[in-house]
């Protein structure tokens, strides 16, 4: 594997644990987009491993979403959902969207 190839490996690999988190939070991509002051779309690119972050950008992520930068970079810490089955990941996470749209007024 060229390291070229590895780069973009990892870009994904951050990207799919930011939309993980993103989802067990509850938020939009125009949340997130508006944590990092940046346009909806680049949060996007983000999550399918077309942009990176910066220093700043990914500690002002992991604090919005409740993980350390560590766990969205994939190093030691195992994050919220680790000891979960996958299966059992994914559920925990769709539940907890359903709890934060219960909490929402409608207007």
């Amino acid at each position: 594997m060229t390291r070229q190839e590895n780069d973009a490996e990892q870009r994904r690999d951050l990207g799919a644990r930011i939309r993980s988190a993103r989802r067990a939070a509850g938020h939009s991509q125009g949340r997130i987009a508006a944590v990092l002051r940046v346009p909806r779309s680049a949060v996007s690119d983000i999550e399918h491993g077309r942009r990176g972050l910066d220093a700043v950008e990914l500690r002002r992520l992991a604090a919005e979403l409740g993980v350390t930068a560590d766990w969205l970079l994939g190093c030691d810490d195992p994050g919220p959902f680790a000891a979960l089955h996958p299966a059992d990941q994914r559920s925990a996470e769709l539940y907890a969207g359903y709890l934060l749209w219960r909490r929402t007024p409608t207007t």
